[in-house]
């Protein structure tokens, strides 16, 4: 990706997603940047309706914006943790295939993988799941 401006990880929290896994994407995106002394990366955080969320561990997180506001990303990433397809909805599908025909690359965290899988966006792909949800 060559470009001037900070390259956008977009991540979608989704309720009950893994906090440690979150919280680890971000960290090194944020050390990139301060050991560079630049912007190289920017992490604006999302959810279906903009409201907060709670992560597995309880901590509730405020996020940036509503996925329906997503803009300018390079690459989105799907975060959600364990009993993942209680929480799927319908716009989750539709969201994430607005971010796929708009080029966005798309990547799962956690049981993310499934949720992508679940939209129908990693056929002909081969991907990795978290093991206790093999069926």
């Amino acid at each position: 990706m060559n470009t001037d401006k900070p390259v956008r990880y977009g991540f979608l929290l989704l309720p009950n997603y893994s906090m440690l896994a979150y919280s680890s994407a971000v960290e090194v995106l944020r050390m990139a940047n301060r050991l560079r002394h630049e912007t190289l990366y920017e992490w604006p955080s999302y959810t279906l309706d903009g409201q907060a969320v709670a992560a597995s561990n309880g901590v509730t997180l405020l996020p940036d914006h509503a996925i329906s506001e997503m803009q300018d990303l390079h690459v989105l990433f799907v975060c959600s943790g364990m009993r993942v397809m209680q929480q799927w909805q319908p716009a989750i599908k539709t969201h994430l295939v607005r971010a796929a025909k708009s080029k966005v690359i798309l990547g799962g965290i956690c049981t993310g993988t499934q949720v992508l899988a679940t939209a129908g966006l990693l056929e002909g792909y081969r991907c990795t799941i978290h093991w206790e949800n093999l069926a």
